[in-house]
């Protein structure tokens, strides 16, 4: 008899994703220091601005993690990446790690920006290693080292290795 097939997918995020979403996020901030400070506003920060495109990961019982692809605000990447879209707000659980959920939301990402005709980057903590080796294992390619747009818990900007995909 062979094992019942997962129902894993990754999907748009739905408004009733949004609860669960916090929950993980405060999972991985606890586990893994992302985001880096605990937000004022963790729904605001789940659902960030300048949005294109949100998709979920989801193993049949609600999402274990998201991306994010926006617009950029003024900044760095908007001038070393013209016309990028920027990836955002990546996290998958701890529930779900091991399962290549965070490639496949940073695949989907990257295919929804090609769609629209542009390039997708983001920005990350190099302190990050998982990221970093996860970005790299997926092509993405090294554009500059920038002051980051967030703040560190020491109250200052960190620097932040800007990342353009293949």
């Amino acid at each position: 008899m062979t094992a019942p097939a997962r129902m894993e997918q990754i999907r748009p995020r739905q408004p009733q994703d949004l609860p669960a979403l916090v929950l993980v996020l405060r999972q991985v901030h606890e586990t893994d220091g992302y985001p880096s400070v605990w937000p004022d506003d963790p729904l605001g920060f789940v659902t960030a601005s300048g949005v294109v495109g949100t998709w979920v990961a989801d193993l049949g019982s609600g999402p274990l993690g998201q991306v994010t692809l926006c617009d950029p605000a003024q900044g760095a990447l908007q001038t070393l990446v013209p016309e990028a879209l920027e990836v955002k707000r990546l996290f998958v659980g701890p529930e779900g790690r091991g399962l290549g959920l965070a490639a496949r939301l940073m695949n989907q990402a990257q295919a929804w920006a090609r769609s629209l005709g542009r390039p997708a980057a983001l920005q990350v903590d190099p302190r990050n290693a998982a990221a970093l080796n996860l970005y790299r294992q997926l092509g993405w390619q090294p554009v500059a080292t920038v002051p980051a747009p967030w703040r560190g818990p020491d109250g200052r900007a960190p620097l932040a290795a800007l990342l353009r995909a293949p």
